[in-house]
């Protein structure tokens, strides 16, 4: 299994919710290699974690996935670079040392 987090804003639900469908339409294919792509959006992280502070729970989860995905538009949060910037320290801390 690989576990994706796509971060974005909420601006961008409908582009979540189509990323999702192409997803699990892929997975079902994928299943019979005996393969799946586990994908995380900030709508399934909001309990997700030992913390009460929610980012700190999407933080967590970031941790546990090695791919990250970003969509931005309109805007960027401080959340959304916090996470950023979280996703670039593990790549970093895994891949370059």
């Amino acid at each position: 299994m690989l576990k994706l987090f796509l971060a974005s804003s909420n601006e961008l639900v409908s582009e979540r919710e189509e990323i999702e469908r192409v997803l699990s339409r892929k997975n079902k294919s994928l299943r019979e290699k005996g393969f799946l792509i586990e994908l995380t959006i900030w709508e399934d992280a909001r309990f997700i974690g030992k913390s009460l502070r929610s980012q700190a729970n999407y933080n967590l989860e970031i941790e546990q996935c090695p791919l990250f995905a970003m969509l931005f538009y309109s805007k960027v949060g401080k959340y959304f670079l916090q996470e950023f910037a979280l996703a670039k320290s593990l790549f970093e801390k895994w891949f370059l040392t």
